[in-house]
């Protein structure tokens, strides 16, 4: 996926759009996350606890308005037990994983920087709510400060 879709945010100049690249997505603003370091536009990526909420209930909660119906967060993963398996339930229905993870490459090289992964909600069955979760998997100079994922959610119909 070359571009992900644009975002309209409320702070951001007329005409101007937020449409980060995979690359953009997790090598700078995951990075910055996982450095504890300021991320410029934090008010366009909001932190969540992601599987406390239905989709459409996590779309009316953000601060971004978005024309495109695409939002933007960061959140915790959440792992079930010792098991090391991440939870995927979330309000009435679960996040299911599509495919394998793809690999997120440096801009201009072929050095791994991270993963993305596409999930569906289900709600018992898919609905149109699907998400792409960017984890950070480079190895840090420095201490993590927050292991965070960031994803972004959008409605497809």
């Amino acid at each position: 996926m070359a571009n992900a879709p644009v975002l309209f945010a409320q702070n951001l100049p007329l005409g101007w759009r937020f449409a980060p690249t995979d690359q953009q997505l997790v090598g700078h603003y995951l990075k910055r996350k996982r450095h504890g370091d300021p991320i410029d536009g934090s008010d366009i990526i909001e932190v969540i606890k992601f599987c406390n909420y239905n989709p459409w209930d996590l779309a009316g909660l953000s601060k971004n308005k978005s024309t495109d119906k695409v939002w933007f967060f960061f959140y915790l993963r959440e792992y079930r037990n010792n098991s090391g398996l991440a939870k995927r339930k979330a309000g009435n229905g679960y996040w299911k994983i599509t495919g394998d993870p793809r690999s997120v490459t440096q801009e201009g090289s072929d050095e791994e920087i991270g993963t993305k992964r596409i999930l569906v909600f289900h709600n018992p069955d898919a609905t149109h709510w699907v998400m792409h979760e960017y984890e950070y998997t480079a190895e840090l100079n420095s201490p993590i400060q927050v292991i965070a994922t960031l994803c972004f959610m959008k409605l497809t119909a």
